[in-house]
């Protein structure tokens, strides 16, 4: 089976979950690969390739300084600077890019696209591909419009929310003759939310879990664990991970409000992975962390991690922390239900807010839980070899 996946870059969630399918379906000896729009972490035979870049011409940057934008990603942007649309992703379908042209596209047996913002053409795209294509859906801007979070909608005024419209109906209007196309998601919550939509309903749809390899994700001893990041080692250790803990979609302020509650306040330690923007005092920054092996080592020194996000998908976050073997609080929303055996292998809380938050974490504190059973339970439903092999019938029935 030749595979290629598109995606605009291969960092991130979304990216992070397009390479490890890669990997997945390349240890099964597929001929599996890559087409991204930026790959900041190069390496030999990693099986990725970055599209050719686009460079502005001097005609193009002279009209876009007149008022009269040439390129896609200009036009994009006056749209955005004119609906004052700022600090949050939205994606337009229109793009400077010609992915269904490119060699690895025409070549393949099955195009795989997955989050894929900035880089898709809608329309070049699905007039022109003549391959089978499966789209994984890391978040919900396939079937939505310019945003990526059905909760973003709400925070704009009715100029921002016509153009979400105007962009979604352009969309199912783009799809409404395209044939030869399986829709995937992670999450049974984000697979109820496309088949309703009016631009991927009427695809076929498949339920198929984001892949970890166990392998490669050892737990260390916490002991050791905690003298690399210098965290006490008598401490209750919560531990969040977020590239941007700025958005507020990520709850950094609700995590922070459950920790200033009297029963919390001085009884556990705010570790925090990831960019420091948007923490608040109480959080010990344990900076950035690109290292697998300094990722385990994070899982492994905390008690319990907690992902207070009021929206996700089926985070990898979550998976990497349970085949750590380390227990997860969160919020009953997206896909975190369906990672969390509330009182197996983590809590749930009742509700999206501070208070909820902070029993969930005070009644996950008092179970004792089996890390061994959490990690080899987590090794078995996120196993590559399995979820390579749910692709591969997708595939088949596909070109079949």
């Amino acid at each position: 089976m030749k595979v290629v996946h598109v995606v605009t870059t291969t960092s991130g969630g979304a990216g992070i979950a397009a390479v490890r399918i890669h990997e997945a379906l390349r240890a099964e000896g597929h001929d599996s690969a890559i087409l991204a729009l930026r790959h900041p972490s190069p390496s030999p035979d990693d099986g990725v390739v970055v599209f050719p870049t686009r460079f502005t011409r001097i005609w193009e940057r002279v009209a876009k300084r007149a008022g009269f934008p040439i390129r896609q990603s200009d036009k994009a942007e006056a749209r955005l600077n004119k609906l004052d649309i700022h600090g949050i992703s939205f994606s337009e379908p229109a793009t400077d890019y010609d992915i269904a042209s490119h060699p690895m596209v025409r070549e393949a047996d099955v195009v795989h696209l997955h989050w894929v913002g900035g880089f898709l053409d809608w329309q070049s795209f699905f007039t022109r591909v003549e391959r089978p294509v499966v789209w994984t859906l890391h978040d919900q801007n396939p079937f939505q419009g310019g945003f990526h979070l059905a909760s973003d909608v709400e925070l704009w005024g009715k100029a921002v929310r016509d153009r979400e419209r105007e962009i979604t109906d352009r969309k199912a209007e783009i799809l409404r003759h395209f044939e030869g196309l399986h829709v995937v998601a992670p999450s049974e919550w984000t697979k109820a939310r496309s088949m309703d939509s009016a631009t991927l309903g009427r695809f076929p749809h498949s339920c198929i879990r984001n892949p970890i390899d166990a392998t490669k994700w050892q737990p260390f001893d916490r002991v050791h664990a905690r003298r690399v990041f210098d965290l006490p080692a008598d401490a209750k250790v919560l531990l969040t991970v977020a590239e941007r803990a700025a958005w507020t979609w990520k709850g950094a302020d609700i995590l922070n409000g459950a920790l200033s509650q009297s029963a919390l306040s001085t009884r556990y330690l705010w570790a925090a992975v990831g960019d420091e923007a948007g923490l608040t005092g109480v959080a010990r920054p344990l900076g950035v962390l690109n290292d697998r092996r300094m990722m385990a080592l994070a899982y492994s020194a905390a008690d319990l991690f907690i992902h207070p996000s009021r929206e996700d998908n089926l985070p990898n976050v979550l998976l990497e922390s349970l085949v750590i073997g380390t227990p997860v609080v969160g919020h009953p929303v997206g896909g975190v239900p369906e990672i969390i055996d509330d009182g197996v292998n983590g809590t749930i809380a009742a509700a999206v807010d501070s208070s909820a938050l902070a029993a969930a974490i005070l009644r996950a504190d008092g179970i004792e839980f089996d890390r061994r059973a959490i990690r080899d339970n987590a090794s078995v439903a996120y196993d590559p070899t399995r979820i390579a092999k749910e692709y591969l019938t997708v595939y088949d029935t596909l070109i079949s």
